[in-house]
Parts: C-alpha cells; sequence; structure tokens
C-alpha cells in the first residue's frame, strides 16, 4: 500500500498545486480565464503520472480506476474553486465598475461648480459630456453639443485649424493647447482657451480625454483694443517722424538760408562799414531815449575817434552843454514825429574846437514799421561856413549895389547899399519884382 500512497500523494500534490496556481492567477490578474491554461495542464499531466505508475508495476488496474475518480474528485474540487474565484472576480469588477460611476459622478458634480467650462471626450475626440459654463458659453445645448455637433459652432476662420490639431493630438496622445473663437446662434463671436488632457491607463494607453475652456473675450478685446491704440501710436509716430523729418529738411534750409543770409549780411555790414568809415560825414543812431548806439569812426576825422566812441551808451546830456543838448534832443524828436528827415546846422563842440555841421536826421523802423530809433548824417561844413560868412560880410559892407534874384526876377537878398541906393529897407525890397525899379525905357534891355 505504500506504492498506491505515494501515487496517490503524487497525484494530491499536483493538483494541490495546479489549483493554488489557478487560484492565484484568478485572483492576482483578476482574469478567471488565466486558470484555464493552469488547469488544462493538470488535467494533461494527472493522467500521465497514473499510467507511469501503471507500467512500473506500482498500480494495478483497480487502483488506478480509484486514482482516476479521485482524480475527478479533484477536478471538481478545482472546479468549485475557480467558481468561487469567478465570484470574487465579478464582485470586483462590479465594485470598479461602482468605483467608476461614482467617481464619474464626482467629476460631473465637481463640473457644475467650476467657473470655467469643462467637457468630456472619448479616444477618438468625440463629446460626451460638457457642464452648463461650457454650454452657455458657446450657446449649445448638450445633446447638440455631444459626439461632433460641438463642431459647427466653431468660427469658419478657425475651424480647420482647430480641428487639424484637436485630431493630430489625439491621434498621437498628447495634450492640446489652442485659442479659438466659437460663433453663437446669435451671431455673436466668443474667444476661449483651450486645454486637453488625455487620460491614460496602468500601460499608458489613451481611454479618454478631459478638458477646460475659459472664455478669454474680454482678453482678445483689449489685446485688439490695446493692438489698434498701438498701430495708432506707430502710425501716429511714424507721421510725427515723417514731420520731424520734414521740419528738420525745412529746418536745415531754413538755416542754410539763414546762414547765406547772415553771410550776406556780414558781407553787406562790411561793405557799409567799409563806406561809413570812409566817408567824411560824421553818422550816428540814437535809441528813443536819446542815447548813442552807433558812431562811426570816418578816417577822415580819425583824430577824433577815440572821442567819437566814447559817446556809445551816452545821451547829449552827458557830452554836450545843456543848451546845446536840449536844442539836438528837440530836432531827434522833430525827426521823429516828422516821421521823415529834418535838416539843421548845429555848431557842436569837438576835441579841437567848435565844428559846424549840416546835419540831417531821419527815424529807423522796424519790420511792422514802429520807430525804435533816430539815425543821424553830419557833414563838417566849417570852412564854408566861414567862406559864407565872409561873403556875407562882403555883401553887406560893400558899397557896390548887390543883389540875388529867384527865377522869377523877384528880389531874394539885396545889400545895404542897394536899399539904400533906391530908397528902401532891405526887407522893403525882398519877395518884390525887379522890373518895378527899372526904367521904362531900359526895361527891355534888363530882360
Amino acid at each position: 500500500m505504500s506504492e498506491v500512497g505515494l501515487a496517490l500523494g503524487f497525484a494530491l500534490a499536483t493538483s494541490i498545486l495546479t489549483a493554488a496556481l489557478a487560484v492565484r492567477a484568478a485572483v492576482r490578474w483578476a482574469d478567471w480565464r488565466l486558470s484555464l491554461p493552469i488547469l488544462a495542464i493538470f488535467l494533461v499531466s494527472t493522467g500521465p503520472a497514473i499510467e507511469i505508475a501503471y507500467h512500473l508495476g506500482v498500480l494495478d488496474t483497480p487502483t488506478t480506476d480509484a486514482l482516476t475518480d479521485y482524480r475527478w474528485m479533484v477536478v471538481s474540487v478545482v472546479a468549485l474553486m475557480a467558481v468561487v474565484v469567478m465570484q470574487r472576480i465579478v464582485d470586483r469588477e462590479r465594485a470598479l465598475h461602482a468605483e467608476l460611476v461614482a467617481a464619474e459622478h464626482r467629476f460631473r458634480s465637481i463640473s457644475r461648480v467650476l467657473p470655467v467650462g469643462v467637457f468630456q471626450a472619448d479616444v477618438d475626440g468625440r463629446c460626451s459630456y460638457a457642464n452648463e459654463v461650457a454650454l452657455s458659453m458657446i450657446g449649445i445645448s448638450l445633446g447638440d453639443a455631444v459626439g461632433e455637433g460641438w463642431i459647427r459652432r466653431l468660427h469658419p476662420q478657425d475651424r480647420d485649424r482647430v480641428m487639424e490639431e484637436w485630431q493630430a493630438a489625439a491621434l498621437e496622445g498628447r495634450d492640446f493647447h489652442s485659442e479659438y473663437r466659437f460663433r453663437r446662434e446669435t451671431g455673436e463671436t466668443v474667444w476661449v482657451l483651450g486645454h486637453v488632457l488625455a487620460l491614460k491607463d496602468d500601460d499608458g494607453d489613451v481611454v479618454g480625454h478631459v478638458g477646460a475652456i475659459v472664455n478669454i473675450t474680454e482678453r482678445k478685446r483689449s489685446e485688439l483694443a490695446l493692438e489698434e491704440a498701438r498701430a495708432t501710436l506707430e502710425q501716429r509716430v511714424a507721421d510725427r517722424t515723417a514731420a520731424l523729418v520734414r521740419t528738420n529738411q525745412d529746418l536745415g534750409r531754413e538755416i542754410e538760408h539763414r546762414r547765406r543770409a547772415e553771410s550776406a549780411l556780414l558781407d553787406s555790414e562790411s561793405r557799409l562799414r567799409s563806406i561809413l568809415d570812409n566817408t567824411p560825414a560824421r553818422i550816428w543812431i540814437k535809441d528813443l531815449e536819446g542815447k548813442y548806439l552807433y558812431l562811426n569812426a570816418p578816417r577822415a576825422f580819425s583824430e577824433d575817434s577815440n572821442w567819437l566812441q566814447e559817446h556809445v551808451g551816452k545821451t547829449d546830456y552827458d557830452i554836450m552843454p545843456a543848451g546845446l543838448a536840449a536844442e539836438l534832443r528837440a530836432s531827434d524828436r522833430q525827426a521823429i514825429e516828422a516821421g521823415g528827415p529834418v535838416e539843421s546846422e548845429v555848431v557842436a563842440p569837438g576835441p579841437h574846437g567848435p565844428r559846424t555841421h549840416l546835419t540831417v536826421k531821419f527815424p529807423l523802423r522796424d519790420q511792422d514799421g514802429n520807430i525804435y530809433a533816430v539815425a543821424g548824417v553830419a557833414t563838417d561844413i566849417t570852412q564854408r561856413a566861414k567862406v559864407t560868412e565872409a561873403v556875407r560880410r562882403v555883401f553887406t559892407l560893400s558899397p557896390a549895389l548887390m543883389c540875388t534874384l529867384d527865377a522869377e526876377g523877384r528880389f531874394l537878398m539885396v545889400n545895404p547899399a542897394f536899399a539904400r541906393a533906391l530908397g528902401y529897407e532891405q526887407g522893403d525890397l525882398v519877395g518884390r519884382s525887379y522890373e518895378e525899379f527899372v526904367h521904362p525905357d531900359d526895361l527891355r534891355e534888363t530882360r
């Protein structure tokens, strides 16, 4: 019986080991189908073990039948264990399904209170769920959004791009991130920022997608307004730059014009100064208060140059006797009031004694026609005055009859001798025609 016990022990050990492996496989991997190959090994391996024992003479035929019955008993036990395992697997799958349903319920409950649009999609990217925020944002119902219905709400200008990017992300199992527009039934355009994550199992396979959309319409409007403001600013800057370029060009031309004008003015001043310094006349300019602004230095009176330059910044009252200064100041006012040239003969002191000048004064005007100064030109007639005085003395003291007539034959001057000869005073003859005093017989000859 020891051989029989050995065979039975061998069969029993094999059965128990096989059943244990089947149970372990089914429980660990949660798939009863994995235990079937192991049970098949048991069924195949038990028969050859009994056959080997029979041929060795360890077992006779009746014992073999007993072992065969025992084998079927073990198979029944294993089958019963398989049923138990399958029940455990079914219970586990139910628990997993319940957990999945609960997780789905929690996800949708959370999505209802989130301030952003949330949605789910299957492996191929077809929409299966969207919360009220997402549906309200797009302006569509859940029934119209599921599947590919949400695509109809995409803005025509963004639809092809978004679908191409979304399908590529779904096929490649990667995240999707983009900014795009939806168009509601009312025609209103809504900008959204969409972000979709691929859901993967433990093996890294994509099992679905979950995503969120945020309304960025106001941000886009602000960006558009900012862009328009930037474009407007750039245009203004460009216009201002162009205006500055034109202004700089005009300024350059103005500077060149002024440079040429200044050069011409310097040349003109140089020529004028050369004329003024070489003229025998004395020329000066006074302001309206009577201060000398300019005096020339005629080379004809080079010895008076320093003396004349000392007058700049002074008035006639500073350098002339009070009576003469008052007379000169009065002639200045006369020229200003007359608005034109005024002549006078002035005897003024000089470094070498008094000199007689024939003076012409006239006002200077600015571009607006306002008088800002008085200019004067004085010609030294001292020698001519002396000659005139000598002629006057001769004219007055001569015993000869002397007179001067105008073009009409009227007396301009008569000397005392002439007046006495006619028996008149000098003043009575001035302005009368000489024909009144010629004998009629001699009148023709005097004409």
